[in-house]
């Protein structure tokens, strides 16, 4: 496993300037959700796949613009229902990263320790190597 430590991502507030209509549907509008960072792909990787396979069936489209999350809904939805579905989406994309950074963490501990094994071999090596006569 390959690459640099994910950081996790927490939702802030409700972005109440940014509401815009959408062309999914003809009841659609967007609104925003504003994050404390703009997400590493890898995490992004990890929200789309736990939205994709939820079987929530009230759900929309969600994408991750920048710092800010965008959700299409109707303006009849259940608001309230849309967003506790986003903040466990953010939840589970989390957990997921947090899992990755262990794995990392366990990775990298290995090499290091493979690296250390290593190293103490070639320092064994020239030890014995130094009463090694060329006569």
């Amino acid at each position: 496993m390959e690459g640099n430590e994910i950081k996790l991502v927490n939702l802030l507030e409700i972005d109440l300037e940014n509401i815009e209509k959408d062309n999914s549907f003809p009841a659609a509008y967007a609104f925003y959700l504003l994050l404390d960072r703009t997400p590493d792909p890898k995490w992004v990787e990890f929200f789309n796949a736990e939205f994709e396979g939820d079987p929530y069936v009230m759900k929309r489209t969600v994408t991750v613009k920048g710092n800010r999350l965008r959700v299409v809904t109707a303006d009849s939805d259940d608001l309230q229902g849309h967003v506790d579905f986003v903040k466990r989406m953010v939840n589970e994309a989390n957990r997921r990263a947090a899992e990755y950074n262990q794995k990392l963490s366990w990775e990298r501990r290995r090499e290091e320790l493979r690296l250390e094994e290593e190293r103490r071999t070639v320092e064994e090596l020239r030890r014995r190597l130094l009463k090694v006569r060329l006569d």
